[in-house]
């Protein structure tokens, strides 16, 4: 039977600038939005509450397709799913300079993008798992050494991280991923930034020598262009344990197929219970995973984790944009004079975006030492102190409005790493399908925070963070809550446990 395909460093670069190119393009998209509406299209009310209604729209795509798009990458592999999902979100932001009207011509659009950046973006937790359970190591990176001989000398994440004070002990087949998820936080939070820095403040700059309404638009272009090109790098550089073949047309496109058709078949019948298994089946078995009390936290986690993603690319934006246009700083028709009101918007989500690539190293130093219940707790009270700050912060050029943006940066990236940490620290049967269902909790927090943080907006701008707070606060008193009573660990006072644990099973499960 032929080997197992080795995880490469073309695969690790190839993964990490598909997290990287995937959130700058989704960045640029919803932080761009409310300028769309009044620059383009000319909309000068009730912007809050468009913007709700196309995150609702877009989410409701995102949590139909999710699950489906996890059950078949157990099918297919996450990477031509990625691939694809990227190829089509160029095709959608160059699309998206046609629309007319937010309805039917800007929703469609919408929806066109949500199911193209799901695809892409659900994806990362896959194929986050593929990398956590290949043995590959991060020194390697560094080394001339291959991965056989990095793992024939022991070395790798694949070792355990002591827990001297434990009273309980890991499942042997897991293992705290926290320094290979830091690795999406960090690329995504260089794609931020880079979206930030580079992507918005392209129509600023094309303002120069057009109108801001053509800026804009050819913004978008250049922005698509950039994603299709960025999909077909993705497509030659990703892992994939599965060969994608076109029935009846591959034997032509690859002569050698005929030759290791025998041997792949071989080695397709190990797995053939898993892939003759429907995706409804499939589904169910990524839903059956949340009895285990650690994923079900990883669900809450990533419910959490969209939500404030989508606080900082759309609602800060909005925040600065209704802040400018209510003093009279901008308005409708004269977009000429919005230029500090882009950059403001660009400051506030680059500081965000910047404090969240910084600490991603952090938080995964802090998951792998002090464990994820302890990480998550550290979490949720940066974005409760962060979301009530923002909601009173009346001046976004203000310094509190500055310091509660690096807690806010603070808390999303912890949410990120956390929660993907925990539910892709071992090989399990269905990534997959537990990737796709954490992208639906995450849709469903996003489904919640956009519409009615947007129609809340329209009336007052700290209303989407008083909700974001309540999010946090729930999430908080879930990671504390161990069978029937509320823990709370303190792991640098000497003589007390340093996680925090829940029960599994009739048994307890350190995480």
């Amino acid at each position: 039977m032929p080997s197992a395909p080795k995880y490469t460093r073309l695969n690790f670069l190839a993964f990490a600038f598909a997290c990287f190119s995937t959130i700058s393009f989704v960045v640029f998209l919803t932080s761009t939005q409310p300028f769309f509406l009044t620059d383009v299209l000319g909309v000068t009310d009730k912007i809050g509450d468009y913007i709700g209604t196309l995150g609702v729209a877009d989410e409701l795509v995102s949590m139909a397709v999710s699950p489906f798009l996890g059950a078949l990458s157990d099918k297919v592999g996450a990477k031509y799913i990625s691939s694809a999902g990227v190829f089509a979100i160029g095709i959608s932001l160059m699309l998206y300079t046609l629309a007319k009207t937010v309805y039917p011509d800007l929703l469609i659009l919408r929806l066109f993008f949500a199911f193209a950046a799901t695809a892409a973006a659900s994806m990362m937790t896959a194929m986050l798992a593929e990398l956590s359970s290949s043995g590959f190591d991060l020194k390697s990176l560094f080394q001339w050494k291959t991965p056989v001989q990095i793992l024939e000398q022991g070395g790798g994440e694949a070792e355990e991280t002591p827990n001297q004070h434990n009273d309980f002990a890991d499942d042997p087949a897991s293992k705290r991923n926290g320094k290979l998820t830091s690795v999406i936080g960090i690329a995504t939070g260089l794609g931020a930034v880079f979206s930030v820095g580079v992507y918005l403040p392209l129509p600023a700059k094309l303002g120069n020598i057009e109108p801001p309404k053509q800026a804009l638009k050819h913004s978008y272009v250049i922005v698509g262009v950039v994603a299709v090109f960025s999909s077909a790098a993705l497509a030659y550089g990703l892992f994939s344990k599965k060969k994608f073949r076109v029935p009846l047309l591959s034997k032509y496109l690859t002569p050698y197929d005929d030759v290791l058709e025998a041997l792949e078949e071989e080695e397709q019948a190990l797995a053939r219970e898993d892939e003759e298994k429907g995706y409804f089946q499939l589904l169910q078995l990524g839903f059956a995973e949340a009895r285990n009390k650690k994923i079900a936290l990883a669900y809450f986690g990533g419910f959490l984790a969209r939500s404030t993603t989508v606080a900082t690319s759309v609602f800060i934006p909005l925040y600065v944009n209704k802040y400018y246009y209510k003093k009279g700083i901008c308005s409708v028709g004269n977009g000429e004079h919005c230029r500090e009101a882009y950059i403001q918007a660009a400051i506030l989500t680059g500081i965000t975006h910047t404090v969240a690539l910084i600490l991603a190293p952090v938080y995964g130093y802090i998951c792998d030492k002090f464990g994820r219940k302890n990480s998550m707790i550290l979490t949720t009270v940066f974005g409760i102190i962060s979301s009530f700050g923002l909601a009173f912060a009346s001046n976004p050029r203000s310094v509190a409005a500055i310091v509660m943006v690096c807690f806010f940066g603070a808390a999303q990236i912890g949410h990120i790493i956390t929660s993907m940490s925990l539910c892709t620290d071992e090989h399990r049967a269905h990534n997959g399908a537990i990737s796709g269902v954490y992208s639906l909790c995450g849709g469903m927090g996003i489904l919640l925070i956009s519409k009615v943080g947007g129609f809340s907006a329209d009336y007052w701008m700290g209303a989407p963070f008083i909700i974001l707070a309540g999010f946090n606060i729930l999430l908080l008193v879930a990671t504390l809550y161990v069978g029937n009573k509320i823990h709370l660990a303190l792991s640098f006072v000497p003589g007390i446990r340093n996680h925090i644990s829940l029960p599994v099973d009739d048994e307890v499960e350190e995480v």
